[in-house]
């Protein structure tokens, strides 16, 4: 997605849908674990280009908080996960790119409903089939030795959508009826 539709539409989905609870995902190369972000920053401060080609360097909401907490039990959440053997742990933030603007558009737009709904953002590691494409490439390109990548942890897609099925029904009994 481009940047300049992630806040609009994901402010039109909440709006529309008023879920009982908004979990955002993403991907994090080389993380060994589902990642549960603790903050989204107001901030958009690009190293690569977004998938329109735009770097941008800008608040992501001019005059908006600095920043928004996850208000998904995120501690809970991470037990549940270890409990059940998948990979987790907390993270201190969302980045500051695309998956930063999405977590932190949602918080933004979660506050304004009544009830609230638990909101937050669970990063994803590459599948093991990414990884074995990434090797090929490298393999291909001959331009870095693979000693020197660290970005090679993968999780099966089956334990994925089960880490993220338990990050639902977590968030969903902890959210008053």
């Amino acid at each position: 997605m481009a940047y300049a539709e992630v806040g609009p539409r994901v402010a039109s989905l909440i709006e529309e849908i008023r879920p009982a609870a908004v979990i955002c995902l993403g991907l994090w190369p080389g993380a060994p674990t589902l990642r549960l972000e603790r903050i989204a920053a107001n901030i958009a401060d690009f190293e690569i280009a977004d998938n329109v080609g735009a770097i941008v360097r800008e608040p992501l909401l001019e005059g908006g908080p600095d920043g928004y907490r996850s208000t998904l039990p995120i501690h809970a959440i991470r037990d549940r996960l270890l409990e059940a053997k998948i990979p987790a742990q907390l993270s201190g933030t969302a980045g500051q790119f695309l998956c930063n603007a999405c977590m932190y558009h949602a918080l933004h737009a979660g506050a304004r409903l009544s009830p609230r709904p638990p909101c937050g953002f669970l990063h994803l590691p590459y599948l093991p089939q990414q990884v074995a494409l990434l090797l090929e490439e490298m393999r291909d390109s001959a331009r870095v030795e693979l000693h020197q990548r660290a970005d090679f942890a993968s999780m099966p897609l089956e334990m994925q959508i089960e880490g993220v099925c338990i990050a639902i029904t977590a968030s969903l009994e902890a959210t008053p009826a």
